[in-house]
């Protein structure tokens, strides 16, 4: 049996959509109710066609999230989207928050734009982002490039010289280190090439 660590980790994308369908449920529930009670005051409230629209794509966020995992982080977002800008309701009494860009007035819902933060949140790996490569594996990546270049320049300088040249060069003391490597590696490949069958 899977453990509760391991459950989290395979379906923590699911948390901001259980968060969504706890608050449409909220919402059904206060409809039925009749009122809703919202800073102090007490407000009649009748469930609207935004209502039923979001419960319908919190719904079908779930079938995509189990049968077309890949669609999932884009239609979730879709759904945010819509909520965020009063397309569709998930709470009772939408509290629209309004933000002045110069002559134009944004107006955004800010529950479900706190689930979106906690669904982009969830989303990125910290470990990834946290432990960058350190300098020891740079300088190794850098100088094992460096050294691949050199031997492929060698091993363009000596590609036009016969094998007989090449062995007699390889007896050097005096050969750099990435020179010997490529003559090896040329005299390795002619060799096989020599023994396949013609």
């Amino acid at each position: 049996m899977a453990n509760y660590k391991d459950l989290y980790a395979k379906h923590k994308l699911l948390v901001p959509l259980v968060l969504l369908l706890i608050l449409c449920v909220k919402v059904f529930i206060e409809s039925t109710q009749g009122t809703v009670e919202s800073e102090g005051s007490t407000y009649l409230f009748s469930i609207t066609s935004k209502h039923y629209y979001a419960f319908a794509l919190v719904v079908l966020n779930f079938i995509i999230y189990f049968a077309f995992r890949p669609l999932y982080k884009y239609t979730l977002i879709l759904t945010f989207f819509l909520a965020i800008f009063g397309f569709i309701s998930v709470v009772a009494i939408p509290k629209e928050t309004t933000i002045n860009l110069g002559s134009m007035a944004l107006s955004f819902e800010p529950t479900c734009f706190y689930l979106l933060l906690v669904f982009l949140f969830l989303t990125i790996d910290l470990k990834k982002i946290s432990t960058p490569k350190s300098r020891d594996e740079k300088d190794k990546a850098y100088q094992r490039t460096k050294t691949e270049v050199e031997i492929d320049k060698y091993k363009n300088l000596y590609k036009n010289k016969s094998t007989e040249q090449l062995k007699t060069i390889l007896n050097q003391k005096t050969i750099r280190d990435t020179a010997r490597e490529a003559l090896e590696q040329t005299i390795r490949e002619r060799e096989q090439n020599t023994d396949l069958p013609a």
